[in-house]
């Protein structure tokens, strides 16, 4: 049995510490659905799923409730990762599936919200992209 992820050094204003990440998946296709499903049964709280295709969202909300049980049927659907930033104490971190192209602007903004951030390699595909 995996122990559940843990937030550690977060600011105690916002978080407190050992208490459950509260998870927002940006890009609901393959990769970072499989991702979601690796992270679930280790006890994050998924609170959002984010993809400009709701139809992606259904097959992520889906995989979802078969890898973390009920307790992500309340994951709201969002179409637009402006509108996740909107609210940024509604979530602690964001794991960023999108294609690789949309990697680098996705990290900078939910980084400069002062959010934890994982995200599949690359990163960004030349060093002036990553300055």
């Amino acid at each position: 049995m995996s122990r559940p992820l843990v937030l550690l050094g977060a600011p105690a204003a916002s978080t407190a510490a050992n208490s459950r990440v509260n998870l927002a998946v940006v890009g609901c296709g393959g990769q970072g659905c499989s991702d979601m499903r690796n992270l679930l049964p280790c006890g994050v709280n998924l609170v959002a799923l984010c993809d400009p295709d709701a139809g992606q969202i259904e097959k992520a909300r889906a995989d979802a409730l078969r890898a973390g049980g009920e307790a992500t049927k309340g994951a709201k659907a969002v179409e637009d990762y402006r509108k996740l930033l909107e609210n940024p104490a509604s979530f602690d971190a964001v794991l960023i599936g999108t294609p690789d192209h949309w990697h680098a602007p996705l990290c900078k903004a939910f980084i400069k919200a002062g959010k934890h951030v994982f995200c599949e390699k690359p990163l960004t595909h030349s060093v002036a992209e990553s300055r």
